[in-house]
């Protein structure tokens, strides 16, 4: 049986103390899919490679038959049940639903089985599935009755509208778009019975689950049919509908052990709190029980030290007060739906001290108060499970520093296990530009220009990736700490790499051999393309390479010598300023311009490589490709001098001073009108779509990326007739009402077709091994591949031979994706409490400024912003605007006297004045002032 190497290293790395680092279960899973292939088809028969996927795939999978009902035609039953909906009598008072119970009491009745691929891979919502909602804390079971926008029909024949993210629960498939409203009625009623009766009578299993995974496996969450496979004694691909409901509702019911995620449908796990939690849990909840005399006591010491002066002496902590911190630690970092099992606090703490607020911010703001946490702590990482050192992490810091020596150790050895050195081409004194910030340190991409001999016309295009494959084998245990930190995490006051930063500035990067003076040049791997006139891809290949004239260059140099262009869509008109968060400490931005010197011989490259760059651009636009609008920003902190604080802090801290404001600059993201950018991102875009093409006509498995398109005539706008004729740009209120249509991202170990990029050949990210861990696997899998083209037997995995079989890779990844989307929300989060907290201190300097010099109004530039509607709520008249300069979106209150409805419409340009700023609640409330006669030319 195949074990993925970089998975078998994670057990005895793992059981180092000081490496944190997360042990995926990819053998079991293996060992399962390959028993179930049997079990299907015979054990005589071999076993197929089966498809698996890494989430959602782009078309949804085959559905599982409806075969625990009859059809409604089938008995005579069915007819009275149609005769009743149809209005006509059947003259019998027994209750319909009992009738069916003890007409169909058999096991086709009481059990359901799961087609597992299409209860995995669910698709997008349809007609005929079974969903669990949840709103408010109340349940409901419905059959989906209408898509666009959700709505079921309930087992009291009522339809009830929904948001696509209160289902908690769903089974695609469970009836025919076409069975009668009756006949589903009674389908669910017998559906929940029998769950519920489940789920009673298998209570005393249903209370060992959390320990059985969370306590002795030691798992933060795990598969919902693994866990009802566990409970009802039973295999996986075995279990039943009702099996399967049966734990949800008792991992619903249950949130003292359970956390409620009301994205199960898409995960399909189900998660746990960690024992500790559940520990604090129990004994707070016991404390509040005994009485009230423990919680008087911390409320008042809490009240002393919120109010007590810098230098105060503190109060003396019990063990009581200790473990009220723990829970109201544990409550303020859990999410919103994890927080219902710590509603005590609010009454017995918040509500006393007069922190009015039921949510975990209330209690996260008496933590900062009470100097448990500064303000400046990233929450988000301490709610997180990321392995991010200098966090207030021992374990994680330790792991860093083990990492960081083993990466010293490779460098010292360079190129050691370089499996590719026979197939390796050579390319000599070919010029390799590398366009980036001036502050980047790792360049993992540079790109190369060729011309034909004979006419002197563009020719070749080589787009060179950064080799760590090469040094870095899929056995060490920097690929297991890759692994476990997924990809860079970028906040705006650092950074996480995901290799340590010496393998980028010493070793991989593009320009290391250069910088340091080895002669050896720098490992590449290159995907080279020639495309035709109509930006269509004529020819490719892929080699390992190596590269020696590195030439660097920033954007905005780049920027600033490419040919002027006559297209007005190019050149916006509005442009924002730079936000700081003191003006006074405002500083120039550091110089990104490169002063060394463009050649004539630089300059024909750049423009023949922008060139290239913008046919195949046009080459996507006419396949449908197009741009999303967005303002987006860049944040950056300075003078941020504040060790994190463990996550783990019980003891407030001994002093009650303060740190310094950190300066806080947040401007406009300038990539859309960066040509130098626009001319990068394009060429990786070609280079990924190379790789799925070579990947697919060798049948190699490399994580592939796509979107699925909506459904035809879904979207109420002619996308291809409304974007910009050159860049595929919609505008912004296109753009707006394009959104809510468009589907999210799919992983898949197959090629899938990319809706917005205008790739139906498939899409590979191979372009950031240094960052990402998936473009990392991807090298390894093509170049196991391209020796295999050239007659060499390519390295073994724990026995087995690279390239990894699909199921190998898919589970290899599959622990990824759930982090991807983990640092996704991190990075975004802690974005936009920088941005946010950046306007909080400017309102209020401004308002501090109108106490102390007695001034009637705040300064206009402190307080109002320009905005742009992105959404109106009817009929109240509310609305969503982003502000422009902030890249942040503000609630605007209605104001029906000054803005009756209607006039206010998406898109509309707006001057908005701040209301209400908190950062920890991440609310921004605003009012417009006045609208704006703004129209940027690429809108």
């Amino acid at each position: 049986m195949f074990k993925p190497a970089a998975l078998q290293c994670c057990a005895p790395l793992a059981a180092r103390p000081a490496v944190a680092v997360s042990t995926p279960t990819a053998t079991r899973v293996l060992a399962r899919s390959y028993s179930s292939d049997l079990r299907r088809r015979g054990k005589n028969t071999k076993p197929s490679t089966p498809k698996r996927t890494i989430a959602n795939k782009t078309t949804p999978a085959p559905r599982a038959l409806a075969t625990e009902f009859p059809n409604p035609s089938a008995t005579p039953l069915a007819q009275q049940l149609l005769k009743v909906q149809g209005g006509q009598a059947t003259g019998t008072n027994t209750p319909l639903e009992q009738q069916y119970a003890a007409k169909f009491e058999g096991d086709r009745v009481r059990q359901t089985q799961i087609n597992v691929d299409a209860f995995l891979n669910k698709g997008e919502l349809a007609l005929g599935d079974y969903v669990l909602v949840v709103r408010k804390g109340k349940l409901y079971h419905g059959v989906v009755s209408k898509v666009k926008p959700a709505e079921s029909l309930l087992m009291n024949g009522f339809y009830l509208a929904h948001n696509f993210n209160e289902i908690y629960f769903r089974f695609p498939g469970f009836f025919s778009p076409h069975t009668a409203n009756a006949h589903v009625q009674l389908g669910l009623r017998q559906l929940m019975r029998t769950a519920n009766a489940k789920m009673h009578e298998n209570e005393l299993r249903m209370q060992q689950i959390h320990f059985e995974f969370a306590e002795m496996r030691g798992l933060s969450s795990a598969p919902l049919l693994d866990v009802a496979a566990w409970v009802f004694h039973s295999e996986p691909d075995l279990v039943t509908l009702e099996q399967a409901l049966a734990v949800t509702l008792y991992a619903i019911q249950d949130q003292h052990h359970f956390v409620m995620q009301n994205r199960i449908h898409v995960s399909n796990h189900v998660t746990f709190r960690p024992p500790h939690v559940v520990r604090v849990l129990a004994e707070a909840q016991k404390l509040a029980r005994s009485g009230t005399d423990p919680f008087e006591k911390f409320v008042t010491k809490c009240r002393a030290v919120v109010a007590a002066a810098p230098g105060a002496k503190m109060p003396f902590w019990t063990k009581e007060d200790h473990l009220l911190i723990d829970c109201l630690r544990e409550f303020a970092l859990a999410p919103r739906y994890a927080q219902a099992p710590f509603a005590f606090l609010s009454t017995h703490v918040l509500i006393p001290l007069g922190y009015q607020a039921a949510e975990g911010n209330a209690a996260l703001q008496l933590l900062i108060d009470l100097r448990v946490f500064h303000r400046y702590d990233n929450f988000s990482v301490f709610a997180s499970d990321l392995p991010l050192e200098r966090h207030g992490n021992a374990a994680s810091d330790a792991a860093a520093e083990r990492m960081e020596s083993l990466a010293q150790d490779l460098v010292a050895h360079p190129n050691a296990d370089d499996s590719c050195a026979a197939i390796r081409h050579d390319f000599g004194s070919l010029p390799v530009y590398t366009i980036d910030d001036a502050s980047a340190k790792e360049i993992d991409d540079g790109v190369s220009i060729e011309y034909d001999a004979a006419t002197g016309e563009p020719s070749w295009v080589h787009i060179h990736v950064a080799d760590p494959s090469a040094a870095i084998p899929l056995t060490h245990d920097l690929t297991v700490w890759a692994h476990a930190r997924t990809q860079t995490v970028y906040l705006p006051e650092t950074h996480f790499p995901m290799l340590p930063p010496v393998l980028g500035t010493k070793l991989c990067s593009i320009g290391a051999s250069q910088q340091l003076g080895r002669a050896e040049g720098d490992l590449v791997l290159t995907v080279s393309v020639k495309l035709d006139g109509k930006g269509e891809i004529r020819d490719y290949r892929i080699r390992p390479a190596r590269v020696h004239n590195v030439v660097s260059r920033t954007y905005d140099a780049v920027d600033a010598t490419l040919p002027p262009e006559s297209d007005p869509e190019r050149a916006p008109q509005y442009a924002a300023q730079p936000l700081w968060s003191d003006p006074v400490r405002a500083r120039p931005a550091a110089a990104t311009t490169n002063t060394a010197e463009m050649t004539p011989a630089i300059l024909r490259d750049l423009a023949a490589l922008e060139q290239i760059a913008n046919r195949h651009m046009a080459a996507r636009n006419n396949a449908g490709a197009f741009q999303i609008a967005s303002l987006n920003t860049s944040v950056d902190v300075f003078d941020l001098h504040h060790p994190a604080t463990p996550r783990n802090n019980l003891v407030p801290l001994t002093t009650l001073t303060d740190l310094p404001t950190p300066a806080i600059r947040v401007e406009l993201d300038s990539s859309m009108r960066s040509r130098a950018r626009r001319l990068v991102a394009e060429l990786m875009i070609l280079a990924g779509r190379v790789a799925a093409i070579y990947a697919t006509d060798r049948h190699v498995a490399v994580p592939f990326r796509g979107q699925p398109a909506p459904p035809a005539g879904l979207i109420p706008l002619n996308i291809d007739a409304r974007k910009s004729r050159s860049l595929g740009n919609l505008a912004f209120r296109d753009s707006m009402t394009v959104m809510p249509f468009m589907a999210a991202a799919t992983h898949d170990v197959v090629p899938v077709p990319h809706f917005q990029l205008g790739l139906n050949d498939g899409y590979a990210k191979v372009t950031s091994p240094l960052r990402r861990f998936g473009d990392l696997v991807a090298h390894h899998q093509i170049k196991a591949q391209l020796l295999r083209d050239a007659g060499i037997q390519p390295p073994t995995v724990s026995g087995a031979t690279l390239p990894l079989p699909s199921p190998a890779l898919a589970e290899l990844l599959q622990s990824t994706l759930r982090k991807e989307r983990q640092i996704r929300t991190l990075q975004k989060h802690r974005l936009a409490w920088w941005a946010l907290e950046c306007l909080r201190v400017r309102v209020d300097s401004a308002g501090e400024a109108v106490a102390k010099g007695g001034r009637t109004n705040e300064e206009p530039s402190l307080v109002e912003y320009t905005a742009r509607i992105s959404r109106v709520f009817e009929p109240s008249g509310a609305a969503m605007a982003v502000l422009a300069d902030a890249g942040v979106t503000a609630f605007v209150k209605p104001d029906r006297d000054r803005w009756p409805l209607g006039a206010l419409r998406v898109g509309d340009w707006v001057r908005t004045r701040i209301a209400a700023v908190d950062p920890l609640a991440r609310n921004l409330e605003a009012q417009v002032v006045s609208k704006l006669e703004l129209d940027p030319a690429w809108d």
